[in-house]
């Protein structure tokens, strides 16, 4: 028993370490993502942007390379997914080209 929450501490510290280095580096959670556009696109909506996450996401890496989309996500676990400041702006991009399409915003 004791053992096992030892390696259960020890992963915990290790995911810490990990999202405090994306975090130095500027990446972002995909959580935080939809607040974040919601500041800069004017129009937007951050509950529309959240429940379109994947699909921006999606949009943005299917231009690129394995090699691109590897060094710029980071999957910690399944909930819990970081996306670089370079890929950020490229879903931003994808944002904003869809309430470009939609004049109404949703």
């Amino acid at each position: 028993m004791e053992k096992n929450w030892q390696r259960l501490n020890r992963e915990r510290v290790e995911k810490k370490a990990q999202i405090a280095d994306l975090l130095e580096k500027g990446w972002v959670s995909t959580g935080d993502l939809p607040y974040i556009l919601e500041r800069r696109i004017p129009k937007s909506k951050s509950t529309v942007i959240f429940g379109f996450i994947r699909k921006f996401l999606t949009a943005a890496l299917e231009k690129q390379d394995d090699a691109y989309r590897n060094a710029n996500v980071a999957k910690l676990d399944l909930k819990t997914t970081y996306v670089s400041p370079d890929l950020a702006s490229k879903i931003q991009e994808e944002v904003e080209r869809y309430y470009a399409e939609r004049p109404s915003g949703y």
